[in-house]
């Protein structure tokens, strides 16, 4: 057997595992873009290690620390804005057990592959009796919302800067092209009437349009609003760490957030992986600050996440969990 044999053999092996679902191509582009954040990463850390570490020895840590007691700046308006679209969807329960859900759900998000995250959701609203379908469907409706708004926010406070960013390195509208298609098939995802999203979430939509507007997706829209004003103000402490910067470019900083965050959210949900957003955080905070900086800044801010996310979850699911029980013991009365 020649080697272009056994080459079309392998192939035809791949191309069969793909066919029968063993592996999907969704799979296939995950490990692809994963393997290739993991060689940008490796290339930056063993270019520029020397500086790296003379970069690290002069952070300002106290900043990072202040960053991670402030937290909840931007994650109380983001469980909060999660709470309005369950409302929204007909979905009954407090206040306090929904941040409870969200605080808890929150976790497996730094495990790669979003499966983790919505099977963690469905579970723990199908407990109570929630379909899996709402939960499914207000989680992507959640993300998309949440992007969107990013998006926006990103273009008021900071579109003159992003507009520059673009003008002066080409692979960022390449980088757009490819998250407006991406946008483009999760829309087709939603409308095709075949689609597996489109039969597990089947008419969730249609309950929840009439219920959004106008008040409800203004809340909604407001909250998560603040969620990215309340992160980039985070971003801002932990690049103060690095670089003094002028005040009034903490609108640019939260631009930077809001579209970085924004496309990570948009990829989470189909594929996701450590870097992602790390690595665009660096890049558009390198047209601000020395690139170096904006390494250890993204390194350092991932810290922050990471810390702030793990800390806070434990504080609001201990204060949710007192919460509804004095409730339950208020609506049972005295025994």
């Amino acid at each position: 057997m020649s080697k272009l044999d056994v080459f079309k053999m392998y192939l035809r092996k791949w191309k069969g595992r793909i066919g029968s679902g063993e592996w999907t191509w969704g799979r296939l582009i995950y490990f692809s873009l994963f393997f290739a954040s993991s060689i940008f990463i490796a290339y930056i850390l063993v270019q520029y290690w020397s500086e790296l570490i003379e970069q690290t020895n002069e952070v300002h840590f106290e900043f990072v620390l202040l960053a991670v007691v402030l937290y909840p700046l931007g994650m109380l308006p983001t469980a909060l804005s999660w709470h309005i679209v369950l409302d929204s969807l007909g979905v009954d329960r407090s206040v306090w057990f929904n941040l409870r859900a969200y605080s808890i759900s929150t976790l497996p998000r730094k495990i790669p592959g979003s499966i983790w995250f919505f099977s963690s959701r469905a579970s723990l609203y199908k407990e109570v009796e929630i379909p899996v379908s709402t939960s499914i469907a207000a989680t992507i409706i959640e993300a998309l919302l949440l992007s969107l708004t990013g998006i926006g926010l990103a273009v008021l406070l900071a579109g003159k800067y992003l507009v520059q960013i673009i003008s002066e390195n080409p692979w960022f509208a390449i980088a757009i092209l490819v998250f407006t298609i991406l946008m483009i098939l999760i829309v087709w995802a939603f409308s095709n009437p075949g689609g597996a999203i489109r039969r597990l979430i089947d008419g969730k939509f249609k309950l929840l349009l009439p219920r959004l507007l106008p008040t409800r997706l203004f809340r909604i829209i407001s909250m998560m609003s603040m969620a990215w004003i309340g992160g980039g103000a985070l971003l801002f402490i932990t690049v103060r760490s690095v670089e003094i910067l002028p005040v009034d470019d903490i609108f640019k900083i939260i631009g930077i957030w809001a579209i970085s965050g924004s496309i990570s959210l948009i990829f989470s949900l189909g594929i996701s992986f450590f870097g992602l957003r790390e690595i665009a955080l660096a890049a558009l905070l390198g047209v601000l600050i020395p690139p170096i900086s904006a390494i250890v800044v993204a390194i350092a801010f991932r810290i922050v996440l990471t810390l702030g996310e793990l800390i806070w979850a434990f504080v609001i699911i201990v204060v949710a969990n007192w919460k509804i029980k004095t409730m339950n013991d208020e609506r049972l009365g005295p025994t």
